[in-house]
């Protein structure tokens, strides 16, 4: 459960587009309905007096209001941030992930994985589609640090900074493809050589009937490798159900895989008896071509 008192410091009237509390939804994961919740704190934040938000003032920036410095590296472009004591801060949505050091002072961060009070020395990763609420408990610095080749800061925005959460990358469709290809890794890596003319007669069933636990059981495949590959093929089907190209994400992987193994086949029997079914889209791409 998240602390009350924590809780309070970013109680100002905000209301959450499911009914639920904000203690509610970080408890159930809800990360469309913190989203909503984080939006609305912004609403708020705008009515308070003294709120500052880009063209509060025509023209004027949120980052002219505050001491902010700029400095580049080579493909790197780095934001150092002073912010003062009391301070409610709601952030843009970042399109791309990048490191947030805290380099001195005490602040709390709502965001969608929950919230944290957190003093120096501390960083974190922002993951793409993130965007949070800080409040600044003491006079705090912060720094960010973004891959870009731009140096002019408007361009700069236009690239790292998203509109809406849809001009975002999703984080848990991000963490779905890193996890998927991290899996198809290691399937690939342990695959057996061999094809269908070294395979037994029962092999050659197994396979033929898609049978490719018995399959697996009866070429070496430890239980370990069986249950990866079973978690394979469950994420491959909840990809594909909710409109994820999977074969696409891992076409660079499975396209080497089955390289490395033609260049191993020295009977054409590639086609045949191409091992893993994450290889269905280099069959269909061979199949065209011959």
């Amino acid at each position: 459960m998240i602390d009350e008192q924590t809780l309070s410091l970013f109680n100002i009237g905000a209301v959450s587009p499911t009914g639920l509390s904000i203690g509610e939804m970080l408890d159930r994961g809800d990360i469309e309905g913190i989203r909503g919740f984080i939006c609305s704190i912004e609403e708020k934040v705008r009515e308070l007096p003294g709120a500052v938000y880009d063209n509060f003032i025509p023209g004027v920036k949120f980052d002219d209001c505050f001491i902010f410095k700029h400095s580049f590296a080579e493909g790197m472009y780095v934001r150092e941030m002073n912010i003062p004591a009391g301070v409610l801060m709601v952030t843009k949505i970042h399109k791309k992930s990048h490191p947030l050091f805290i380099i001195s002072g005490d602040c709390s961060i709502l965001q969608v994985e929950g919230i944290k009070r957190v003093q120096p020395p501390f960083y974190m990763i922002t993951p793409a589609g993130t965007k949070r609420v800080i409040y600044f408990h003491e006079n705090t610095i912060l720094v960010t640090v973004h891959a870009t080749e731009e140096t002019n800061l408007d361009k700069i925005e236009e690239e790292i900074i998203a509109k809406t959460f849809n001009d975002a990358p999703d984080p848990a469709v991000t963490a779905f493809i890193n996890r998927f290809r991290g899996l198809t890794k290691e399937v690939i890596a342990h695959e057996k050589d061999g094809f269908w003319s070294d395979w037994t007669p029962e092999q050659q069933g197994f396979y033929t009937n898609g049978d490719w636990e018995a399959f697996s059981r009866s070429r070496g495949y430890n239980e370990e490798e069986i249950k990866n590959y079973r978690t394979w093929i469950d994420m491959r089907e909840e990809g594909l159900r909710f409109g994820i190209d999977v074969y696409e994400i891992i076409r660079d992987l499975s396209m080497a895989a089955a390289i490395r193994n033609i260049k191993k086949d020295k009977r054409g029997e590639f086609l045949l008896s191409s091992h893993t079914q994450f290889n269905k889209k280099i069959k269909e791409i061979k199949g065209e071509q011959l």
